[in-house]
């Protein structure tokens, strides 16, 4: 087990701990002991405590797991959570699989505050993701799409080229989208949006599809 995994593994134990504070000692030892011998990769880099915004008494902050030395190569892991006096508690650890984070910031619809997190990578690709925010109890809830009832076809010898993920545009619009590409052709992209709606569904949120839009650059 390198330094890299070991501190990963030590943060997840740590908060599921943290009500038990004798036991932290113990686990500590043990995956200590597991790295005798084995070789190491080089301690990786931490950004702990970025501000994203207060809510009704709590610092909603989260930090950041590299890889390597140099942030600008990506980042592995974040781990949000909300903060009040000296309590804090995990709202979401996730892995962002060496690419680049975009954006974490609370939005807000129906009135309710949403955490949106959109990561990408150096093809284009944007990977968002949003999660109903609750303060009682303190957690997330990664809110789904609902499927469009008759989803546009893509047309045969187009494949899979560039994923949006859901996107937040001006006015607090929310859209996902896929670009196809056939090099066969030489169509540069068949994009298939789609814009959503939030939705109430009982004490969870919803994305109701509203719109889908269709565009083939030849």
């Amino acid at each position: 087990m390198s330094n890299f995994f070991y501190n990963k593994a030590w943060i997840a134990i740590a908060f599921a701990v943290s009500f038990h504070p004798h036991k932290v000692h113990e686990i500590r030892k043990s995956l200590q002991k597991s790295l005798v011998g084995k070789s190491h990769k080089t301690q990786i880099n931490v950004k702990k405590n970025i501000f994203v915004k207060k809510i009704n008494g709590y610092d909603v902050e989260y930090d950041l797991y590299y890889p390597y030395q140099d942030p600008q190569r990506g980042v592995d892991s974040i781990i949000l959570y909300a903060k009040k006096g000296k309590s804090r508690t995990m709202l979401l650890s996730r892995e962002i699989g060496e690419n680049y984070l975009d954006e974490v910031s609370i939005k807000y619809f129906l009135s309710h505050p949403f955490m949106y997190i959109a990561s990408g990578d150096s093809h284009g690709d944007i990977y968002g993701e949003m999660y109903s925010l609750s303060l009682s109890p303190v957690r997330l809830e990664q809110v789904s799409e609902i499927p469009l009832r008759f989803p546009a076809k893509v047309p045969e010898g187009y494949y899979l080229n560039k994923n949006y993920g859901v996107r937040i545009e001006e006015n607090n619009r929310i859209f996902d989208g896929i670009i196809y590409r056939n090099d066969t052709t030489g169509d540069l992209g068949y994009t298939i949006d789609i814009e959503y709606k939030m939705l109430k569904i009982g004490n969870s949120y919803k994305l109701k599809p509203i719109k889908q839009t269709v565009t083939n650059y030849k």
